[in-house]
């Protein structure tokens, strides 16, 4: 016969788990709300159930449906970390702006490719934005900001199109050889750029 578990019970579990420290940033955020919701409505079954031989199976729906939980806010993370990382913003450091270049070449010369990339990608759109071919937003992906160029009839629509692609592939871990995809990658970003800027002067 396994203990039955009270609603005070599932309220203390869930409230120790959102205490240790990789929640305490997230006290007031929406996984916060929507675990305690959870743990909420586990309560009223628990309650519901009690004396059931079915508590067992209620027991373990309910620690799944938190693990669960738990899993898409981690995963949601990493892709907002990964969007983070293309932001051309993260180049600003106090009131100045790194730059991106050199953070590639840095990058490149400690093997850190996929660093390298990132810094090639903010040199790209900061041209692209600068000049007005493209609108910024966080939001956007490399294949967002290739349509927009494409549509736009952009004469650098095509090399960016590669590019997007070889920064995909380069940033992600997906090449063989990166140093060699790495000098393909800053060949294509230097032609974008210099185009682009030979137009804005012309």
């Amino acid at each position: 016969m396994i203990a039955q578990w009270t609603s005070a019970q599932v309220h203390d579990t869930v409230a120790a788990i959102v205490a240790q420290p990789a929640y305490r940033a997230e006290r007031r955020s929406l996984l916060t709300r929507l675990i305690r919701l959870v743990s909420d409505y586990i309560g009223r079954l628990l309650d519901a159930v009690r004396g059931s031989l079915d508590a067992k199976i209620v027991i373990a729906v309910a620690v799944a449906a938190i693990v669960l939980i738990i899993g898409v806010r981690v995963a949601l993370d990493r892709r907002a970390a990964a969007r983070r990382a293309r932001d051309p913003e993260r180049l600003r450091a106090g009131g100045g702006r790194r730059d991106a270049w050199a953070e590639a070449r840095t990058s490149a010369a400690a093997g850190r490719y996929a660093d390298a990339s990132h810094a090639l990608y903010v040199a790209v759109l900061e041209a692209l934005t600068a000049a007005g071919v493209v609108r910024y937003h966080r939001s956007k992906t490399a294949g967002d900001y290739a349509r927009d160029l494409r549509r736009g009839g952009s004469p650098f629509a095509n090399d960016f199109r590669a590019f997007g692609r070889g920064f995909d592939q380069l940033a992600f871990g997906h090449v063989v050889k990166p140093a060699e995809e790495y000098e393909r990658l800053a060949a294509l970003a230097e032609r974008i750029v210099t185009g682009v800027r030979r137009s804005a002067a012309a």
